[in-house]
């Protein structure tokens, strides 16, 4: 995340959970997640960021045409990917963000790298200090808080749950 008012250069990366994979892959029998995949950060950044983000313009960056039309569409024939994009819409309404999505190959994505968790390869690029998720730092799937004012049910009350901005 680069933020042209005040220079910041921000990035994180996470691992996907065993009960989100299991929950993606409908248990190991599905193969291809890399739609859901790309999806996965989108959500993540509204998140760590959303103080950041609210009330301004994003750019949002992704390598999976899928992921892009879905984004813009706001929906998927795909079941788990249409569940991610309605947590990606609820929090770009709850930020009152206006995010325009485009594609960017991974070889041009100064993101990719850190989205696997590979630091290194930036070290300009300071790593977000994130508090940990119950599943130990890894990208979950979770139970909905109660209220429905707090966070509307999503997929058999099902959510994403992500690090949140310290």
């Amino acid at each position: 995340m680069w933020d042209p008012e005040d220079e910041t250069l921000e990035a994180f990366g996470a691992y996907v959970g065993d009960d989100l994979l299991g929950y993606l892959t409908v248990g190991g029998t599905k193969r291809q997640i890399v739609g859901q995949s790309e999806l996965l950060p989108c959500i993540a950044a509204k998140t760590v960021w959303r103080r950041r983000l609210r009330g301004r313009r994003v750019v949002l960056y992704v390598d999976n045409e899928a992921a892009r039309f879905g984004l813009i569409k706001g929906t998927s024939p795909t079941k788990d990917s249409a569940w991610l994009l309605d947590e990606f819409w609820r929090r770009e309404a709850e930020a009152e963000t206006n995010t325009w999505v485009e594609r960017a190959p991974s070889a041009c994505n100064c993101a990719d790298h850190p989205s696997r968790g590979k630091f290194e390869v930036c070290p300009d690029i300071g790593k977000k200090a994130c508090r940990r998720t119950s599943s130990g730092g890894s990208l979950s799937v979770g139970r909905g808080p109660s209220s429905e004012a707090e966070h509307r049910p999503v997929s058999e009350d099902r959510r994403v749950s992500f690090c949140e901005e310290s």
